[in-house]
């Protein structure tokens, strides 16, 4: 698996009693060491991804709904890993919930390439946005350029019209 399957006990604290080896691969700890208490499991979970992970545990089995929740872990080595995590209760037959079994399934990939796709979809739209603000200064300073050029058209114009010592032939220079 690329992650691994547990079983756990559920009143209102999470006691697990199985995980696969894909543990060690998704954690850094032995399936071992989870199951002993070395560590427990919400250690792994991100603290600011564990009040949301228990918040739609506890939902899902009040309802009798499968749980389905994305969320980081943090590795023994201290690295970050993103799982999709699905599981289900498994009730008795006077309906007492007897275990919470599901997979974790390490998605760590998908969300680096998720972010990537983000990153150059941001990018791009900062390029046309470029693109469109140079649109828009080429537009005005070719707007801008009619103006001037009838503007100096009628100066040499006017400036040609009179005599060179004109009072106004100076000015008209100057404007020109």
């Amino acid at each position: 698996l690329p992650g691994m399957s547990y079983r756990c006990t559920y009143d209102g604290q999470l006691t697990v009693l199985f995980r696969s080896s894909g543990a060690r691969e998704l954690t850094g700890w032995t399936a071992d060491e989870i199951l002993s208490g070395t560590v427990h499991f919400r250690d792994c979970i991100h603290p600011a991804d564990l009040d949301r992970v228990r918040e739609i545990t506890r939902k899902a089995l009040e309802e009798r709904t499968d749980v389905e929740v994305e969320y980081r872990v943090r590795t023994k080595a201290g690295e970050e890993k993103w799982v999709l995590s699905r599981g289900r209760g498994v009730y008795s037959t006077d309906g007492a919930l007897s275990f919470f079994e599901g997979l974790a399934i390490d998605i760590t990939a998908q969300k680096r390439a998720e972010a990537g796709r983000l990153e150059l979809e941001r990018k791009l739209l900062e390029g046309q946005k470029l693109e469109s603000l140079g649109l828009l200064a080429g537009g005005i300073a070719h707007d801008f350029n009619n103006l001037l050029s009838s503007i100096l058209g009628n100066a040499t114009m006017a400036r040609l019209s009179l005599t060179p010592e004109s009072p106004v032939e100076g000015q008209l220079r100057s404007i020109e």
